[in-house]
């Protein structure tokens, strides 16, 4: 079906909720490389939320057991303000349905396609100072560094967070 609806029903109270997105926000593409250690990106992004990250993207975050990088990528992801599902924008279903592409327009102020999609810049503007990068990813097995290079290389975030093998005593 195109639409899904859903009904709860909580203390004597009905809830009717619809499925806008027709695809699993919890999913994240970039997960191509995985290790046993792997946890989700919606948990990794829920945690840096509690650890006020999101308002303090201005200061260094590490990530000592980065596994696969799930957390420094999403640490990116707010650092750029970028949305991790920007590649899969023409695949949501509230693409197609033309009322909440008119509402999105008019509370946003923008294009439905500027939400997600980021404006592109010149190469100057996009090249990232070395002093710049402040979110860093360790781990003590080579492997694991490899897996979240090639993660974050997918998602286009390897400019923004510094790799390292470090044995931690």
């Amino acid at each position: 079906p195109d639409l899904l609806f859903s009904e709860i029903d909580l203390n004597k109270n009905k809830y009717f909720g619809l499925n806008l997105t027709n695809y699993d926000l919890s999913k994240r593409d970039y997960k191509i490389y995985k290790t046993q250690q792997s946890i989700k990106g919606t948990i990794a992004s829920l945690a840096l939320i509690f650890a006020d990250y999101p308002d303090n993207t201005n200061k260094n975050m590490l990530d000592p057991i980065c596994a696969e990088g799930v957390i420094p990528i999403e640490a990116a992801f707010f650092k750029t303000k970028k949305s991790p599902y920007k590649y899969i924008y023409d695949k949501l279903l509230i693409n197609r349905i033309d009322l909440f592409k008119q509402e999105i327009k008019k509370q946003l102020g923008k294009t439905e396609q500027s939400f997600f999609k980021e404006k592109t810049k010149s190469k100057s503007e996009s090249k990232v100072n070395s002093k710049d990068k402040k979110i860093f990813c360790f781990d003590k097995e080579f492997k694991n560094v490899d897996f979240a290079k090639k993660n974050s290389h997918v998602c286009q975030m390897t400019e923004h967070i510094e790799f390292s093998r470090v044995d931690i005593d």
